[in-house]
């Protein structure tokens, strides 16, 4: 099983967000910012779509 298969078959343990970036428009580098606003379509600022996997969180 690979390190990534094992970490989403895992259990969701509370933690802190180390890290937020934001892409403003497709195939374009992930922007780095240290703050997000959360909206109803996802993160402001970012090319996220409504009804799509708005945020991603990846823990470690």
């Amino acid at each position: 099983m690979s390190e990534l298969a094992k970490l989403i078959a895992g259990w969701a343990q509370p933690g802190r967000v180390e890290w937020i970036g934001l892409r403003p428009e497709r195939r374009v580098e992930m922007v780095k910012v240290n703050e997000a606003v959360i909206s109803i379509g996802g993160l402001d600022g970012d090319r996220g779509r409504a009804g799509k996997r708005a945020v991603t969180l990846i823990q470690q």
